[in-house]
This record gives structure tokens, C-alpha cells and sequence, in this order.
């Protein structure tokens, strides 16, 4: 007998290239795959993809039509949207990031289909006016249910509804590599979209300053690309640090790298949850990141325990922890031991039986 897949689930993203929400988009299509739901992702640019997803999940690209009128492509979006999910009554629609949500809120209007709005950043700094934080507010009251990734994340958008809003962090793939533990190396990494954000030029301040205080071997290698790349090459070659500092490129095998390298340091100006950071904790590396907002750092890591929290934009106080930890190897084994506990916490199962939930609910 034919077995009839579960409810019809469209995931909702501009492209499925490089990024932390197109990482937790795939994993969660393809464990939903799994449990029998029928899923789609929807893409309004190239169906070209940076993660593998199952072949049981569908890619859709929408908004076809070619202008350069920027009216008629949200036109062309829209009326690819709506058509598509008219198709599946019930469907549940999954906008994986801000700019999808208004458009999956007006192709939805009276259908029988209903909305997941996801914050997966700090809205504090995406919409600092009061105009464009009411602006974002109203989608997500318009929405049906909400996911965020952090409590601080929940109280920026003041829903009243609060029985309509779940918390639920990123997951964790099983780790295919352990970290080697090898402290004395000195080797720094990180993995990040190079861009303000990440504010990687407070990270290679406190190299700088490591290098001067501690004595100790080090270097500083950085993995991603972005728009960035060469204003911080730039900036390493004036501050004296060729020797210490190198810009990796991507890597197809981020756990490979880490599990390399010494200690994993994220130094964000602001963040939803770090896929990157987690990843690091998975392997059981010791990571130091600042406690940025919108908290995602702070409700993963416990300071001192499975990792280190320094404030944001402290070059010293990164400084200073990076010279403790490679300074201390009996502690940076402690630290990453503990850090592996985030594979039972934020294993895929558990993280997606936790959307599950919220999908079920709106039945």
C-alpha cells in the first residue's frame, strides 16, 4: 500500500547559497523529510544550493519573471508564491528569513495555509527605528506562530499572544571529527561571513595583544568570505601581522579544520546563534566568544565551564583569554569536554521534534 506523506511544509528563503539560516534550512528539511513530511524549499533567486539536501525535498524557484523594475519582481515573487501554495490546502509556510516573511504573510491571505515567522539575527540592530520595528512587529503578529532563537530575541517583538511564540536554538549535526586537543600549536580559528558583524578586527587587536603579554606560539587562521576581505587583509599587513594572521577561504570540511585548531574564537558585534560556534562546541574544542546580543551566546555557554564570554568589543579581555586558555591546557581540555554536552542538547532529533511540535499545533 501507497504511504501518504504528512503535512505539506514550503520553507521560504531568497537563496539556498552560504549562510547560517541556509545551513538550518537543509538540516531541517531533510530530517522533516525523513519523518514523512512532504517538503519544499522555496527559492526567489537560483536553485543552486551550498548545503546537500535530500532529493525527496523539493526546490522551487520563484519570481521567475525578469525586470528590472523593482515593483514588478515583488509582483512576479508574490503571484509565484501564492500559486505554488495554493496547490497543497493546510500547507505550512516557513519563512526562514525577514525578507520572505512579508510576501509568504500577502500570498497566504485567504488560503488555507498557515505562517511560522523565524528571527534568525538580533532585531535590535536589523530595525533600529521605531518605524521599521512596528514595521516587522506587524508581520509577526500577522503570523500564526513564531520561532526565535533566543528569549531576548522574543521580547523585542512584544507579541501578547505568548502561547503563539516558541524558542528553539539551532541544531547540531553528529560530529564526524573530536578535537585532537592540541593546545600548544597556538592555533586560533574562525568561521564566519567576513562582514561588520563579526567585527574580526577586534579579534586581530587582541592576536596583537596576546602575542605581546603572553609569549606564546600563535596564530590566527580565519575561514569565509565576504565583502570585507580586503579591507581587513589591508589592515593586517598595516598592523605588522602577515606572519600571524591568514585568511583561509571556505572549506567544504569546517569540522576537520576546527578539530585542528586550538581554540575557536567568534567575535560578533551581535548574533542569532553561530552555527560555526556550534559546531566548534560539538567537536569539543574550547571556544572563547563575546556575549553579544541577541544572547544566543550566552544561553549556549556557560562562562568558565563549556566555554568563555568576553564583552563585546573587548579586545583585552579576548586577549587575556585566549593567553589563559593556551596558557592552561588541563583547563582548555576541561572546557572542551564539557563543550560536547550541545550534541545531546541540540542534537538534529531533538531539534526537530521541537518544530514538530509547533507544526503540529497549528493542525
Amino acid at each position: 500500500m501507497l504511504k501518504l506523506k504528512k503535512k505539506k511544509i514550503f520553507f521560504v528563503l531568497p537563496s539556498l547559497t552560504s549562510g547560517g539560516a541556509e545551513r538550518v534550512v537543509s538540516i531541517l528539511s531533510n530530517s522533516l523529510s525523513g519523518m514523512d513530511y512532504d517538503v519544499s524549499i522555496i527559492v526567489f533567486n537560483d536553485k543552486d544550493k551550498a548545503y546537500e539536501i535530500d532529493n525527496e525535498v523539493n526546490i522551487i524557484l520563484a519570481g521567475k519573471g525578469i525586470s528590472y523594475n523593482q515593483r514588478l519582481n515583488t509582483i512576479f515573487k508574490l503571484v509565484d508564491l501564492r500559486s505554488i501554495i495554493k496547490l497543497y490546502p493546510g500547507a505550512i509556510v516557513i519563512p526562514f528569513h525577514d525578507s520572505c516573511l512579508k510576501y509568504a504573510i500577502a500570498a497566504t491571505k485567504g488560503l488555507n495555509a498557515k505562517v511560522i515567522a523565524c528571527e534568525r539575527n538580533d532585531p535590535y540592530h536589523l530595525y533600529p527605528t521605531q518605524k521599521s520595528a512596528e514595521k516587522i512587529r506587524h508581520l509577526y503578529r500577522k503570523s500564526d506562530a513564531c520561532v526565535f532563537q533566543t528569549k531576548d530575541a522574543r521580547d523585542f517583538f512584544n507579541i501578547k499572544n505568548s502561547k503563539k511564540c516558541y524558542i528553539i536554538q539551532n541544531p547540531v549535526t553528529q560530529p564526524y571529527y573530536t578535537w585532537e586537543g592540541n593546545i600548544k600549536s597556538g592555533r586560533l580559528i574562525s568561521v564566519c561571513r567576513l562582514s561588520a558583524q563579526k567585527n574580526i578586527y577586534m579579534a586581530i587587536d587582541a592576536v596583537k595583544k596576546a602575542l605581546k603579554k603572553g609569549n606564546l606560539k600563535l596564530s590566527y587562521h580565519i575561514y569565509g568570505q565576504g565583502e570585507l576581505l580586503g579591507e581587513l587583509e589591508d589592515y593586517v599587513k598595516r598592523e605588522g601581522m602577515c606572519d600571524y594572521v591568514s585568511f583561509m577561504g571556505t572549506t567544504k570540511n569546517v569540522q576537520k579544520e576546527l578539530s585542528t585548531h586550538s581554540v575557536f574564537v567568534l567575535s560578533s558585534d551581535y548574533e542569532g546563534i553561530s552555527n560555526a560556534m556550534l559546531e566548534a562546541l560539538s567537536v569539543g574544542m574550547p571556544v572563547i566568544s563575546t556575549d553579544c546580543p541577541i544572547g544566543g551566546a550566552r544561553e549556549t555557554i556557560t562562562d568558565g565551564v563549556n566555554g568563555i564570554l568576553v564583552p563585546v568589543g573587548d579586545s583585552d579581555a579576548l586577549a587575556e583569554s585566549i593567553i589563559r586558555l593556551l596558557s592552561d591546557e588541563r583547563l582548555a581540555k576541561e572546557i572542551g569536554a564539557n563543550a560536547r554536552e550541545i550534541i545531546d542538547n541540540n542534537s538534529v532529533e531533538a531539534i526537530s521534534q521541537q518544530w514538530v511540535n509547533v507544526i503540529e499545533g497549528l493542525c
